[in-house]
């Protein structure tokens, strides 16, 4: 526990500190991943609306430093490649002339090696 008069003020400071950086993470950790579930729903259209929010809440985390400004501009640039993909999904999910299929390789069995033979010495 703190005895000298500014480290009291420290503790309260980095307490309320502490909770605003928690406010902003939690906010921009929402915003991903609602955009994220509407691209794994197939609702891409809406999750390029909901995008915006998401890039505004890390920009702000990143302002006010509860998060590392690359860590921002990571997060955005990785949601952005899903909401891509989620949007070229549908074209690319149309079933495509299946190849001549395979059978599954044979197993093999595993040889284990032979147990090596020591020589023993008669004693005469």
């Amino acid at each position: 526990m703190p005895q000298i008069k500014s480290a009291k003020k420290r503790v309260k400071v980095a307490a309320r500190q502490a909770e605003k950086n928690t406010l902003h993470r939690s906010r921009a950790r929402t915003a991903l991943k609602q955009v994220r579930t509407l691209a794994a729903a197939g609702k891409a259209e809406e999750a390029a609306k909901a995008l915006p929010a998401a890039q505004k809440y890390l920009d702000k985390a990143a302002k006010v430093r509860a998060i590392h400004p690359r860590t921002a501009a990571r997060y955005k640039s990785r949601v952005v490649d899903v909401l891509k993909r989620a949007k070229t999904k549908p074209a690319a999910a149309q079933p495509a002339a299946k190849a001549a299929s395979k059978k599954p390789a044979a197993k093999t069995a595993v040889k284990k090696p032979a147990a090596k033979k020591t020589a023993t010495k008669k004693v005469s």
